[in-house]
């Protein structure tokens, strides 16, 4: 709950470009910007805790579920 307030009013004050999002399990900075469908994600974590990469891929193992990471180059969708 602080961890939110101070979120807001850090993008209210326009610090908000910088701000990135912490894991709902470890509490570790995100490292990265990561996506996956929305299946996957609901059966991994239903709660909706925003995990870090590392976080889902241990609660995916336990739901039985490999996944494969790769990069994406996102820089073409981005200019235009």
């Amino acid at each position: 709950m602080i961890r939110l307030a101070v979120k807001n009013f850090l993008c209210w004050v326009g610090f908000g470009s910088w701000l990135i999002e912490y894991c709902g399990f470890c509490g570790i900075r995100q490292p990265l910007v990561w996506w996956t469908d929305d299946a996957t994600y609901k059966k991994v974590d239903p709660g909706n805790h925003t995990p870090c990469p590392d976080c889902f891929n241990r609660r995916a193992l336990k739901e039985g579920m490999f996944l494969r990471w790769y990069a994406k180059d996102e820089s073409e969708r981005a200019q235009s």
